[in-house]
């Protein structure tokens, strides 16, 4: 599925994935699909904000006491909420439970981003799966 996501969640999400690497499965290789597919955006992230701080930090590091503060935070929330279009791999309904799901290193933010970005309904998953089907049959 595609979604439309600002920079800043598409970062958070990325990194928040990492916490359920060691799933296993169709539930685990939805969830590391979604994580290698946003991969790039996350990295571009990590850069552009790096840079911010190489521009207007001292030290390598920015805080509100900084004398370029103002800069940085209106530079920084351009780019957090600046949006991409990104591809995630939708996790149905019916394929979650405690058994397929859980993972030691997860925390409870961790398992609201799978919730809030990758979890559809089951009828979402089969019209993905149908618009997959008839794009294939149409080539």
């Amino acid at each position: 599925m595609k979604k439309t996501l600002k920079l800043g969640e598409v970062f958070n999400l990325h990194e928040g994935l990492y916490k359920f690497n060691s799933l296993t499965g169709k539930v685990g290789f939805k969830i590391w699909q979604s994580q290698h597919d946003i991969e790039s955006e996350a990295r571009m992230f990590q850069e552009k904000r790096n840079a911010l701080i190489e521009k207007y930090g001292e030290n390598g590091s920015v805080n509100s006491k900084s004398d370029n503060w103002k800069d940085f935070e209106k530079e920084f929330n351009e780019l957090l909420n600046y949006e991409v279009e990104v591809k995630l791999h939708g996790i149905p309904k019916s394929m979650i439970s405690e058994d397929t799901l859980y993972c030691d290193g997860a925390d409870m933010a961790a398992y609201n981003l799978v919730y809030t970005y990758l979890v559809e309904d089951d009828e979402e998953e089969k019209k993905e799966a149908d618009t997959s089907a008839d794009s294939k049959s149409d080539k």
